[in-house]
């Protein structure tokens, strides 16, 4: 089969151009897993939503949650600023797909992501306002 590329077993990436594969091999292609899938090593975060700016309302289902912190970490996307609300962190895979169900009602674009430096310096940051802000109050 002069012409033709073929994919090895070991390497679904066809390397070079993708001019020069054939309508079968381009089909055939797998995509991606995201890395939650894949079986990563935890922590994980749910990523509620994705906004042109910070989320200021939180759906009350989140209230659920008081062990995890709500945070914000940003990205680029197509030349825009945007702003991921997410929930975390999470030790378990399986925990993450529990709560991911739980929050989909409020968020159905929700999924589960594995936890990035941005998430681990949001969470930080956010773990020690909480704990500033929780000394700062007057015992009853």
């Amino acid at each position: 089969m002069s012409g033709r590329r073929h994919l090895s077993a070991e390497s679904k990436d066809p390397g070079g151009d993708l001019w020069e594969l054939n309508i079968d091999e381009l089909f055939t292609m797998d995509e991606p897993e995201p890395q939650a899938a894949r079986g990563a090593a935890g922590p994980f975060a749910i990523d509620l939503a994705a906004s042109d700016e910070p989320a200021s309302e939180l759906a009350p289902v989140l209230r659920e949650f008081d062990q995890l912190h709500v945070y914000h970490v940003t990205d680029w996307k197509q030349d825009r600023l945007v702003f991921r609300l997410r929930l975390g962190p999470i030790d378990s895979e399986l925990e993450a797909d529990a709560i991911l169900s739980m929050v989909r009602v409020d968020y159905p674009e929700a999924r589960t992501v594995a936890v990035e430096d941005d998430d681990r310096r949001m969470i930080d940051r956010v773990a020690s306002s909480a704990s500033a802000a929780g000394q700062a109050r007057p015992a009853a």
